[in-house]
């Protein structure tokens, strides 16, 4: 009982390590589980528990399996509901401006990303929801110091 005790204080602090928050998501609760699943299973084949250890991996290993599928399924569902807009700015001066108008309309925007080229403009990408796509980009062409704005969702 205290070896496996010591098992869930370590598997504790490194399933603690593999979640992570970014934004409004959380990213590593299925990586966390699989470690206590893993822990545990080990415990139990330690004891000399074989069968009980090998049906738990093989559940384990269909249930990971299926989530995974029902994760790819949700996946493909919200891309198809999302638009990926690009927009030209002349200057640094217009992303200010521009990330209120997306924040305004859709704050569950994602995935921005802002690149600045040579000359000196910048190149903002970012995803909104489909129904928000006009409104967004209507928005974003009445601004100051936008060059360009346009849909590369098809690319």
């Amino acid at each position: 009982s205290r070896m496996a005790a010591a098992v869930v204080t370590g598997i504790g602090f490194l399933g603690a390590g593999a979640i992570f928050r970014h934004g409004m998501s959380v990213r590593g609760l299925t990586t966390a589980a699989g470690l206590w699943v893993v822990a545990a299973i080990g415990v139990v084949a330690g004891a000399g528990d074989v069968l009980p250890a090998l049906g738990a991996t093989a559940l384990a290993a269909v249930t990971l399996n299926g989530l995974s599928l029902v994760e790819a399924s949700m996946q493909r569902r919200s891309e198809r509901k999302a638009s990926r807009i690009r927009v030209a700015l002349a200057s640094s001066r217009a992303l200010g401006d521009t990330l209120s108008v997306l924040s305004g309309v859709d704050e569950r925007s994602r995935e921005c990303d802002v690149r600045m080229a040579d000359d000196g403009s910048i190149d903002v990408t970012f995803i909104v929801d489909r129904s928000h796509a006009d409104t967004v980009r209507a928005l974003l062409s009445g601004l100051d110091g936008v060059i360009g704005v346009e849909d590369v969702s098809g690319r």
